[in-house]
C-alpha cells in the first residue's frame, strides 16, 4: 500500500488526530495483527486492560479493501482483561474493507468517555458521537438502530455483557459475526464507554497499491490458484 493513515482517538479529551505511519514501520509490521501489536507494545503494553490508559487498535492489513481475493479481515488488538496479555480478535465480513474505503486505514483508541459514545467513520474523518440512548441494548439491536440512522453502514457493537465488564464479552460485527470471546475485547470497549464503531465508506475501493503492475501480477496469480483449487472442483463433490 502507498501510505497508512491512522486515526488516534482520545475518548477522555474527545480529540482525534491523524498520522501517516513511516514506511519502515509499515514494512516491518505487516498485517493488522502485526501492526496492531507494534502500536500497542509501544504505547500501552504495561497498563491494566481496563484502565483509562489502555489502548484498543482496530487495524487493517495492506490488502484489505484492495480488491484482492478474500482480503477482507479486520483485526482488533488490545490488552486482554482475562489474561492481562496482548491479545487480538479477527473478524471478516465487510467492516475491514469499509474502513479502508472510508479513508482511514486503522484506529487507535485510548482514554475513557464520560458518557456512552460511538465512533462514526466516514470520508476520512472519525467523529465521537453520543450513544447514551443505546446503552443497555443488545448488540444486534444496536446494529439495526445505526443502520436506520446512517443508512448502509458497517457496525462493530457491544451488548450489555461488554457494558458490565464481563471479561469474555465479544464485539458483534454487523449482525452475524462475533469476535474476541477468548480475550474480552467487548469488555475493553465497555470500560471505555464505547458502544460501537460505525463505518460508512466509499462504494468503490479507494486503496491504491504502491506498485500497480506488481499488484496486478500477484492478483492474477492468486486468481489462477483459486480457480485450480480442488475445493472449487465439482468432481470432488464440493
Amino acid at each position: 500500500m502507498s501510505g497508512y493513515r491512522l486515526a488516534v482517538v482520545d475518548l477522555s479529551s474527545r480529540s482525534v488526530d491523524y498520522v501517516t505511519l513511516d514506511e519502515d514501520v509499515a514494512l516491518s509490521f505487516v498485517g493488522g495483527r502485526g501492526l496492531g501489536v507494534a502500536l500497542l507494545y509501544k504505547n500501552a503494553a504495561s497498563v491494566d486492560a481496563l484502565s483509562e490508559d489502555s489502548m484498543l487498535c482496530v487495524v487493517t492489513g495492506p490488502l484489505t479493501g484492495s480488491g484482492f481475493p478474500m482480503a477482507n479481515r479486520l483485526t482488533l488488538v488490545f490488552i486482554s482483561p482475562l489474561t492481562n496479555t496482548i491479545a487480538w480478535a479477527n473478524t471478516g465480513g465487510y467492516a475491514g474493507a469499509e474502513l479502508r474505503n472510508s479513508g482511514v486505514d486503522g484506529i487507535a483508541i485510548k482514554g475513557k468517555s464520560d458518557n456512552p459514545c460511538y465512533l462514526y467513520v466516514s470520508k476520512g474523518v472519525v467523529e465521537i458521537r453520543d450513544a447514551s440512548a443505546l446503552w443497555g441494548r443488545g448488540a444486534v439491536d444496536v446494529v439495526m438502530a445505526f443502520r436506520h440512522l446512517h443508512g448502509d453502514c458497517r457496525v462493530l457493537a457491544i451488548g450489555p455483557a461488554g457494558e458490565r465488564l464481563v471479561k469474555i464479552a465479544t464485539v458483534i460485527n454487523d449482525t452475524g459475526r462475533s469476535s474476541g470471546v477468548r480475550h474480552g475485547v467487548g469488555c475493553v470497549m465497555g470500560s471505555k464507554q464505547l458502544k460501537a464503531i460505525v463505518i460508512r465508506g466509499s462504494p468503490r475501493p479507494i486503496t491504491k497499491p504502491a506498485d500497480t503492475s506488481k499488484f496486478i501480477q500477484k492478483l492474477r496469480e492468486a486468481q489462477t490458484k483459486i480457480r485450480a483449487s480442488n475445493l472449487l472442483n465439482h468432481e470432488h463433490g464440493l
